[in-house]
């Protein structure tokens, strides 16, 4: 392993005691060996890393990201999916398990994670409820929780059954098990193309209405207080859903909610062009949702933010609208669009964000706590919140482009990240 010397970078980490200072830091064999506000002499073996501006803070970490290898490859490898991440300035990721076979038993999780080994980052695994993510029959859980899965969700296939979602609930108690569920009634979404609303019925397109998702969110709140246990709502993008959790989630810590990057910086309108790199599940809102969620950030309600990253190939979204698939790329711009979006408009501070993309989904996943501190891993996420940067389409690692700031000028230009005793730039 590699020695480095991070030279007067601007610390951001509220556990550490160093935390708003500038200050460098030595990293020797991947620990942080000495912290200090004035200079460190290092020798002609040890890497000096600094810029100006530079910022870091604990490594980030993103608990919404959908895996395509195994079986859809040809829209993004694991290979790609870890170097789109540490250009993200991400060093772990949570990978939901609807893929080719879907992650549903304990063999797929060992497989998965001996592939993942030689990564530049960490990738985590959530296992899937139902055996195929068919929402019929209840998975082995506790298995896949032996063997290392961190979550459990049926992802883009939530559970419509209350019967299983009450199981569910009753099977990870014995084990504090996580269920991550997108809370939703199908039953009112068939077909729907985009949110019900105004810029539906002008575009004469099939809505998702709102209700669809406060439904599915009561149902399953129900659920959790009449047989305990522990749920995760996310993502969240309807205020009717947000206002339901956050009455139950004031007396029961069971019940949290997050939300992804996405649905705060962009809302249905910006679907007047039929643009398809918008068309998401679930869809986009209007602004008046957007106001309620960013109220909802600041007030300590919303705990996590992800990029809800979803590779789609070119031959999925160069369609129609109503034949085109639902996905964003997310982890090469999270960062960027959330601090456009939540700290450049004073909505909240920069600590504030590393705790929703840093500290909040290591607790929520129960990943080991990240502070900068001496004798710490070193497992650090490298920033400039001034730098300015564009996306080309390739620097994008995958096949798969979906992304609708590709030529855009965006702010907030990761540098990098330190992971397993290497530094990765991002460039």
């Amino acid at each position: 392993m590699a020695n480095y010397l991070l030279k007067d970078v601007h610390l951001i980490d509220p556990n550490s005691k160093f935390h708003d200072q500038v200050v460098s830091i030595l990293i020797e064999a991947g620990s942080i060996t000495k912290i200090s506000n004035t200079s460190i002499e290092v020798d002609e073996q040890t890497d000096v890393i600094e810029a100006a501006g530079l910022h870091v803070s604990p490594g980030w970490v993103d608990s919404h990201v959908q895996l395509s290898d195994p079986g859809f490859e040809y829209k993004e490898s694991l290979e790609a999916l870890s170097q789109a991440a540490l250009k993200g300035g991400f060093t772990t990721l949570l990978a939901y398990p609807n893929t080719s076979p879907v992650i549903d038993n304990a063999h797929m999780i060992d497989s998965l994670k001996q592939r993942t080994q030689g990564l530049e980052i960490n990738v985590q695994l959530a296992g899937s409820i139902t055996h195929g993510a068919a929402g019929k029959e209840l998975a082995e859980m506790y298995d896949m929780h032996q063997h290392g899965a961190l979550a459990f969700t049926d992802g883009s296939h939530p559970l419509q059954h209350a019967g299983l979602v009450q199981r569910a609930l009753l099977y990870t108690q014995s084990f504090d098990g996580l269920l991550i569920q997108y809370p939703t009634d199908q039953n009112l979404t068939k077909g729907g193309q985009m949110h019900e609303g105004e810029i539906s019925s002008k575009l004469g397109m099939k809505g998702i209405p709102a209700i669809a998702e406060s439904m599915g969110a009561v149902r399953d709140l129900h659920l959790q207080q009449y047989v305990g246990g522990r749920i995760h709502f996310h993502p969240i993008t309807t205020t009717e859903a947000l206002v339901s959790i956050d009455n139950v989630n004031v007396e029961r810590g069971a019940v949290s909610m997050g939300t992804n990057i996405c649905y705060l910086a962009h809302h249905d309108e910006d679907l007047w062009e039929y643009d398809t790199h918008f068309k998401l599940s679930p869809p986009l809102r209007t602004q008046v949702e957007i106001d309620a969620l960013i109220g909802a950030i600041k007030e300590g309600k919303i705990k996590v933010l992800a990029s809800g990253h979803h590779a789609q190939g070119i031959e999925e979204k160069k369609l129609q609208f109503e034949q085109a698939e639902t996905g964003i790329l997310g982890l090469q711009t999270a960062f960027s669009i959330a601090y456009q979006t939540l700290v450049a408009t004073g909505h909240i501070s920069l600590t504030r964000l590393v705790e929703l993309i840093c500290h909040e989904p290591r607790k929520l996943l129960g990943l080991p706590a990240a502070t900068v501190e001496e004798g710490g891993s070193a497992e650090l996420s490298l920033f400039s919140p001034n730098g300015e940067w564009k996306l080309a389409a390739k620097q994008i690692p995958s096949r798969a482009k979906n992304s609708p700031y590709i030529g855009q000028t965006l702010k907030a230009k990761v540098f990098g990240i330190i992971q397993k005793g290497k530094f990765h730039s991002a460039n």
